[in-house]
């Protein structure tokens, strides 16, 4: 998934997410190939999913033409935070290695 895919998928998972209160945060998922062969690919996920969730939960009044990018938060969510819960991935298939749950 290149870095446009990762922030639309941010945004996306952000815009359908259920009521929050200001103080709540929306967590979404996603999964890093952070080692083996796909370890390039996990990290320039890693930083595009991190770039996105900064854009949106930071205002950036420079940034008033990109969707969610000169408000602080999630507007339609009382302002609520994104944060990413990562969980790691060799890269290699699913019969040699597992998904290792990092917070």
């Amino acid at each position: 998934m290149n870095k446009t895919g990762c922030i639309v998928a941010a945004v996306l998972a952000a815009a359908i997410a259920g009521p929050a209160h200001a103080a709540e945060s929306v967590k979404i998922g996603v999964i890093y190939p952070l080692t083996g062969n796909a370890a390039s690919a996990g990290q320039s996920a890693k930083d595009a999913v991190n770039l996105g969730a900064e854009i949106i939960n930071t205002a950036h009044p420079e940034l008033k033409n990109l969707p969610l990018g000169a408000t602080a938060g999630l507007p339609n969510l009382g302002g609520a935070k994104i944060r990413a819960r990562r969980s790691r991935s060799s890269g290699q298939s699913a019969g040699r290695s597992a998904a290792n749950v990092a917070a």
